[in-house]
């Protein structure tokens, strides 16, 4: 019984002495993640040169992963892993969302892609809303119904018609 439980022993020492315990090796390390971080801020200064000549120019992040072979998905990933991925991130769907809005704002693009792309890629302050009023009674304030197309982590916000304030509903 000793033998088999220092046998045992043994085994998890070795086990844990070896670099990887099997599978298919890691490709994507923390240094190589801030080389595409790099490699991605770079990429956005190159696109910034590019659009001086071209204003219409509006960068799409998703490029980037394309261009670069990294499978798409990927870029959510690292942004939520790794700080150094997250700020070139950050800041190149930053630059892709004001480019977006401005070549819009100049007419260089159609206002209703512009607005379907930040709806569903820019979810930080954009959503989409549609209001509808339903009459009342005569002497009765219309009501006034406000629907918003939002994803789940865009807050929400509902109104107390006891207090008539706006409610945060997130948790």
């Amino acid at each position: 019984m000793k033998r088999e439980q220092a046998d045992a022993q043994k085994r998890k020492a070795e086990e844990q002495e070896k670099p990887n315990k099997g599978g298919r090796p890691k490709i994507w390390t923390d240094e190589r993640i801030q080389e595409e971080a790099d490699a991605l801020n770079k990429w956005v200064d190159k696109k910034l040169d590019d659009r001086h000549f071209d204003p219409a120019v509006v960068i799409w992040v998703k490029d980037f992963a394309l261009e670069r072979g990294i499978p798409i998905q990927y870029l959510s990933e690292w942004d939520q892993k790794h700080e150094g991925f997250r700020e070139a991130y950050g800041r190149a769907r930053g630059v892709q969302e004001s480019q977006l809005v401005n070549a819009s704002l100049l007419k260089l693009h159609d206002a209703g892609m512009a607005k379907f792309v930040l709806v569903n890629n820019h979810k930080e302050g954009w959503a989409d809303k549609q209001s509808v009023e339903l009459g009342g009674a005569t002497n009765t304030p219309p009501i006034v119904l406000e629907v918003r197309y939002v994803t789940p982590d865009v807050p929400k916000y509902e109104v107390d018609t006891d207090t008539e304030t706006d409610t945060d509903t997130t948790e």
